[in-house]
């Protein structure tokens, strides 16, 4: 194997052109040269379904059915309604929300990694009742003004309530980290959604070494996680 990229939080949007064109690029420069692309959630800023056909969505589908690297995704809390329809149009494969394997000295555990924020109750509780499957359906057969409607009045929520939050509280939780990693038995895990890129070297249970690698959101550059035969590695990547 070459190697194995990862990205998260690229929160594409019209709003964000330098964003779009930024990933764009990723997908010509970086992803043809490696064996497959992960990415963690949150591609989209918003998704409200696979129906909402807007000219940047087809953008993205073609220019990821382009690539001939296997690409891989898990959903984030801004994109969780991504379904198969986007993903077959995309030649994406769909991930269920924690993925396990093994790659060379790794057992690697893959997420988004909002799960992992368990301080930021109010938080907890929103993503509890929104990933209920008959919450997700209602949403998706109603008309798409409605969702439109819906999606831009929790993300005006969002922005306001995460002002008066504390920064920690919106971090992960390190006793739900380690819970987590023992409980699938990893020593290797990679997530997005706290915006904190960093490698951090852990002791589970004070004995066993571990790596929690943390993607950064794509705002100046881009940020990717690589992993091959000489470890794990943080990029910056400048559009």
């Amino acid at each position: 194997m070459k190697r194995i990229l990862f990205v998260s939080d690229v929160h594409l949007s019209n709003n964000k052109p330098d964003t779009t064109f930024g990933f764009l690029k990723f997908l010509k420069k970086e992803v043809p040269y490696c064996d497959a692309l992960y990415i963690l959630g949150d591609l989209f800023d918003i998704w409200i379904g696979d129906d909402n056909c807007e000219p940047l969505h087809k953008q993205i589908s073609n220019a990821l059915n382009n690539v001939s690297v296997k690409i891989y995704f898990i959903h984030g809390n801004r994109d969780f309604l991504i379904r198969y329809g986007f993903a077959n149009n995309s030649s994406i494969i769909l991930l269920f929300e924690k993925h396990i394997f093994n790659i060379y000295d790794y057992r690697l555990l893959i997420m988004h990694g909002d799960i992992l924020c368990t301080d930021d109750y109010s938080y907890q509780i929103f993503r509890t009742v929104m990933h209920q499957y008959w919450i997700q359906s209602i949403l998706l057969k109603s008309p798409l003004f409605i969702r439109k409607y819906i999606a831009n009045r929790l993300r005006n929520n969002s922005t306001k309530t995460t002002k008066y939050k504390l920064e920690n509280i919106m971090d992960v939780n390190q006793n739900t980290v380690e819970k987590i990693m023992l409980n699938y038995n990893v020593n290797l895990l990679i997530h997005g959604h706290t915006h904190r890129p960093a490698i951090h070297k852990l002791l589970l249970n004070n004995k066993e070494k571990a790596v929690r690698a943390v993607l950064g959101a794509w705002d100046q550059f881009g940020s990717i996680i690589q992993l091959d035969n000489h470890g794990i590695k943080l990029i910056k990547f400048y559009f």
